[in-house]
């Protein structure tokens, strides 16, 4: 691997010398090599080794400019990333430090006023004040998410999907808000991902159990194996997500009509898409809303399958 990076590395100038150097020496060893093997092959001659040696003369030098130019836009590509990535960094310590803590200062007196307010409408201005502030904390959050997320995932990484799923069911069932959560899962399911991935599925219940007004909110979880694929559906009985907000994800790129209520949304996605995975968001059924992910399968998913297999088998039989 060391060997691949280290010729990858190489200046335009060491490769087209390289070629030059393999061209001379390849034409004349190859035409003596087959004029030894075959007696109607000619050997080469002084003119049909000076139009090939022009040939790859010409192809040197080619070859020279192109990696020059590759070479010079991938400098300028990387050096505008280091430049973007400079600025999303003193843009998120700014948001999650200094705004953030001016935020907790609105929040605080917000909710002073709300208690100290003799009228009824100064005290809802006052409550939706902090229920800002609420917001904009809570979207601090979300994208400290994404400082845990590993986007140089090894393919021999693998977790437990049906671990995860069933942490994030006990953590969103633990509120104080009424929700039935049913089940559909195999003893184990491993998928090429890290820890990260429970973000995307912890949002996606957040979302099914936030966001729905009706007395008791339902949600069916269900997992399911095939052609080295797992994928994991989610639905609800919510209202489902508006139009908007999905226009902007299958767009892939945020538009002036979606404001910051899609962030969730879009930590769900790019959650997914850096481990090698799918999302798909279903509104269609009125009676709610399902999300669809679907990830590789981990490498050692049918000897550990397997082995859950027995292992399930033998406390069948014990029971």
């Amino acid at each position: 691997m060391s060997r691949v990076k280290s010729l990858i590395s190489m200046s335009p100038l060491k490769i087209s010398l390289g070629y030059l150097v393999f061209g001379i020496l390849w034409v004349p060893a190859t035409d003596l090599l087959l004029a030894a093997l075959f007696t109607a092959q000619a050997p080469p001659t002084a003119i049909g080794l000076a139009k090939s040696w022009t040939f790859i003369a010409l192809s040197a030098v080619l070859i020279y400019l192109l990696s020059t130019i590759h070479r010079q836009q991938m400098s300028t590509a990387q050096t505008k990333l280091r430049a973007a990535n400079e600025q999303l960094q003193v843009l998120h310590r700014v948001f999650r430090h200094n705004i953030r803590n001016d935020i907790n200062v609105i929040q605080g007196y917000a909710e002073i006023l709300t208690e100290r307010l003799d009228c009824e409408t100064d005290r809802d201005h006052a409550r939706a004040v902090q229920q800002t502030a609420e917001g904009i904390t809570a979207i601090s959050e979300k994208l400290k998410m994404l400082e845990n997320v590993d986007p140089t995932l090894s393919d021999e990484h693998v977790v437990d999907l049906v671990e995860i799923v069933k942490s994030e069911v006990e953590h969103a069932g633990s509120g104080n808000l009424a929700v039935d959560i049913t089940t559909d899962l195999p003893s184990r399911a491993w998928v090429e991902c890290d820890e990260s991935i429970r973000y995307a599925v912890r949002e996606v219940l957040e979302n099914a159990v936030r966001h729905n007004e009706k007395s008791l909110r339902q949600i069916h979880i269900s997992l399911d194996r095939t052609d080295g694929a797992v994928s994991l559906d989610i639905e609800d009985n919510g209202p489902g997500i508006p139009d908007a907000e999905l226009r902007s994800l299958d767009a892939g790129e945020e538009t002036a009509l979606v404001h910051a209520s899609s962030v969730g949304l879009w930590l769900v996605r790019w959650v997914s898409q850096l481990h090698d995975g799918r999302v798909q968001f279903d509104t269609e059924d009125s009676s709610g809303t399902t999300v669809s992910f679907e990830f590789q399968a981990g490498s050692r998913t049918t000897l550990l399958d397997a082995e859950a297999s027995v292992n399930d088998r033998i406390e069948a039989v014990a029971d």
